[in-house]
């Protein structure tokens, strides 16, 4: 993906649709658009081939809503960012054709809903969120996890396997990110810690 944008910027560079210094943000810009319409794509593909097309597209808002309210993990790429995302949406699908309504997953989705609950929002330490932004993520995100709760409920008295397995597959990957996010968090706070000692040490 690199080398496609990289030939697009130094395209719009040379036509003078952008300049030079501005190419960094540029390509940045590029490699997100690119990244998000290869992966909406690949959903509408996979799900339609699959027979899943309605089920996928309720999954993925219900998740792409989750995180943009709770916050979690970041991958270092955009092309790890492709996978992990495609991955998760895969998963889901396996989900929905091989498993049914069980104990297992529905004490899952609980566990993971309580952990997007009590963390929510998770602030990036390279996105410092203001007390306003704290509150406004905040309370959304606990709504629409209790709306989520709701009608989760509904689905397993119901028998609704679609919904829950969207909502299940939905809370459980936003918790693991979160969770992801927060031992990332801890090491790097570990290596700060170390490395700050160390300079100590050295400047004594």
């Amino acid at each position: 993906m690199g080398s496609i944008v990289s030939k697009i910027s130094e395209a719009l560079i040379s036509n003078g649709i952008i300049q030079e210094d501005d190419m960094e943000l540029y390509q940045y810009g590029l490699e997100l658009l690119l990244s998000d319409i290869f992966i909406g794509a690949s959903i509408l593909v996979i799900g339609t081939i699959t027979g899943q097309l309605a089920g996928s597209l309720l999954f993925c808002f219900l998740f792409y809503t989750l995180r943009a309210y709770c916050g979690g993990y970041h991958c270092k790429s955009f092309e790890q960012c492709c996978f992990v995302t495609i991955g998760i949406f895969t998963s889901f699908l396996v989900s929905l054709a091989f498993l049914k309504i069980n104990v297992i997953m529905t004490a899952a989705t609980a566990i993971c809903a309580c952990i997007c609950y009590k963390y929510s929002p998770v602030q990036h330490r390279n996105r410092v969120l203001s007390t306003e932004e704290m509150f406004r993520c905040r309370s959304i995100s606990r709504v629409l996890i209790l709306i989520s709760i709701l009608v989760y409920t509904v689905a397993i008295i119901k028998g609704l396997i679609i919904p829950y397995m969207c909502i299940s597959c939905a809370l459980i990957a936003t918790g693991i990110l979160i969770i992801l996010y927060k031992m990332e968090d801890a090491n790097y706070e570990k290596r700060m810690f170390t490395s700050n000692c160390k300079d100590d040490r050295e400047s004594n």
